[in-house]
């Protein structure tokens, strides 16, 4: 994820900031109203919107073949629709490794997942709702074949690739589409924030660190049917505290700066539940109008709730002070890492209370 060049919000260029040197030429396409940036679509932050339209994707070229190693794909996307199956978030070759949407069902009654893609099939499909904004990770564990491989969504493992799905190699790759083979119609209809691949495999430890910055980029809660901390760049600094906010783990948020991972979120919502959101200073339009600064690198705040009702129809007269009748059930718990963040702004949306 790196720069994004448009003309009038068409965008023309995705950079890339990795630093890895692996992509020799950008994903570029030619400007249209098919694929724009959207601003403050996703957490007070960008996200490139693509209508759907033949031919209409981001495509590039990388240094090396995608399929003489294994990959892994993390990528932040809001499906809006899409009913071409096999239609590219993030795919690579002639086509190989990739992560495609994969449409079942008669006309306006499709049912879609997302999977990994191969030279002809499918595997590893995800079960949670794609049209809402997910962080998606597709796992290759040998270089051309998605058998053996896996797909997550927001750090939970949902497919498993229990189908030999081989592939053909090559150093081209798409964002929003899979057109290899004269297939132009396999294209994304959506938002794509964030797209993060790796030639090779991850620690666990190393996947924690991935999804906890888009996490906290994206305001998108982390599930915590097994506790799961938000881990900063270094692996070991916590954003979030899971054991900490045991019983607390809805609607996970957090704000915060992390220079290695090049993250610096001044405000959050969470994206499950806009009731509350908080900045550092104040609220801005986006995240890059709030001129406000974290003292240090890594310092973050984080909060989150106990999956109580935020509405005063099931309101409690407990721990309250003598001016209050009554309180909702819902409490936050809030945490503050790496020092003092300073000043903050809190705005409940009162209308949903």
């Amino acid at each position: 994820n790196g720069t994004v060049v448009t003309t009038s919000s068409q965008v023309t260029e995705w950079t890339d900031q990795s630093g890895s040197g692996n992509i020799t030429t950008q994903a570029k396409i030619a400007a249209s109203n098919d694929v724009t940036l959207t601003n403050n679509s996703i957490n007070f932050n960008p996200a490139i919107t693509f209508t759907g339209a033949s031919g209409k994707e981001l495509v590039g070229n990388a240094a090396s073949n995608w399929s003489t190693n294994p990959i892994t794909m993390f990528i932040v996307a809001n499906d809006n629709g899409t009913t071409t199956s096999n239609s590219g978030l993030f795919v690579t070759g002639s086509p190989g490794p990739g992560l495609v949407v994969v449409s079942v069902g008669p006309p306006g009654l499709e049912i879609q997942s997302y999977q990994l893609d191969g030279n002809g099939c499918t595997s590893a499909a995800t079960t949670t709702s794609i049209s809402q904004y997910q962080i998606i990770r597709g796992v290759y564990t040998t270089g051309n074949d998605a058998n053996g491989g896996s797909t997550s969504v927001n750090s939970k493992s949902e497919g498993a690739g229990a189908v030999s799905c081989t592939s053909l190699g090559g150093t081209s790759f798409e964002i929003g589409g899979r057109t290899a083979g004269g297939q132009s119609s396999r294209i994304f209809k959506g938002d794509i924030a964030e797209v993060i691949a790796y030639r090779g495999t991850l620690t666990a430890t190393q996947i924690q660190q991935v999804e906890s910055y888009l996490a906290l980029k994206y305001g998108i809660s982390l599930n915590q049917t097994s506790a799961t901390d938000y881990l900063a760049s270094n692996g070991t600094s916590k954003i979030w505290d899971a054991t900490a906010s045991a019983g607390y783990t809805g609607d996970i948020a957090a704000i915060g700066r992390d220079d290695n991972a090049g993250v610096n979120q001044k405000q959050s919502t969470s994206l499950n539940n806009s009731f509350m959101t908080i900045g550092l200073g104040t609220v801005a339009s986006d995240n890059a109008s709030n001129t406000n600064t974290f003292g240090t690198d890594k310092q973050f705040f984080a909060w989150s709730h106990n999956s109580q009702a935020a509405t005063f129809s099931t309101a409690t007269t407990t721990q309250i002070p003598s001016q209050i009748n009554a309180r909702m059930t819902r409490v936050w718990r809030a945490e503050e890492n790496n020092g003092d963040v300073g000043n903050l702004q809190v705005k409940i949306k009162i209308s949903n209370a």
